[in-house]
């Protein structure tokens, strides 16, 4: 009994060690906060006249990403592959940025 429980233990052991180590792979620490902008259209405490259909008053947040857009797939060797769309940073330091992907 005390063998199964050895062996048992052992893959137990093994996925818990598996997890850890390719959590640490996937998730990337971020340092990067994008530009936001609130706005607001008039100005508030002003009259406004508009037709009718026409809008009268926006309001939002803009957020402005440092990015690059892929057109196409980039193939940069056997085993990686670029996926054509937006690339987001998410992180910069003295070596540079780091994207999304």
């Amino acid at each position: 009994m005390t063998n199964v429980k050895a062996v048992i233990s052992a893959k137990v052991f093994i996925a818990i060690v598996a997890i850890a180590m390719t959590s640490g792979c996937v998730s990337m620490s971020t340092n990067y906060t994008p530009e936001q902008i609130d706005f607001s259209e008039p100005e508030l405490n002003t009259v406004t006249e508009v037709e009718l259909g026409e809008s009268m008053m926006r309001q939002g947040r803009l957020v402005w990403h440092d990015a690059i857009y892929l057109a196409d797939d980039i193939k940069l060797n056997i085993w990686y592959t670029l996926r054509r769309g937006v690339l987001h940073e998410r992180r910069r330091d003295q070596r540079g940025f780091f994207l999304q992907s």
